[in-house]
């Protein structure tokens, strides 16, 4: 990964993580402003996909989904799910990163026992 790849990667994920930040705070503002502000949030959310999009890469959520050794993702309670029989990304703390097919970050995530 170069240092613009690196630099651009750990901005957009900031960026999100300021997003997501952004969204519980205006979901539990008043209701006269919090669709202002939710609307607000989708803009600067696909603003964000743009940006990355023209650099050539792509901000990957994997909530719900299974963690197997295919999705770029670091469960960062990983000493709790030992005994799981699966396991699936509770949440998300920092996206994954990707550009042209190579991870430049893994997400990073929120592991629990999912339903078999």
């Amino acid at each position: 990964m170069s240092e613009i790849e690196e630099t651009f990667a750990a901005m957009a994920t900031d960026y999100w993580k300021l997003l997501r930040s952004f969204e519980k705070i205006a979901a539990a503002a008043p209701a006269d402003s919090a669709n202002r502000l939710l609307a607000q949030a989708r803009f600067a959310g696909s603003r964000l996909a743009g940006h990355l999009a023209g650099a050539g890469m792509e901000l990957a959520t994997f909530d719900g989904q299974e963690i197997t050794p295919t999705i770029p993702v670091v469960a960062i309670n990983a000493d709790e799910c030992g005994d799981y029989k699966r396991t699936v990304v509770a949440s998300t703390v920092e996206p994954a990163i990707i550009a042209g097919g190579r991870v430049l970050l893994q997400a990073r995530v929120v592991a629990a026992e999912g339903e078999e």
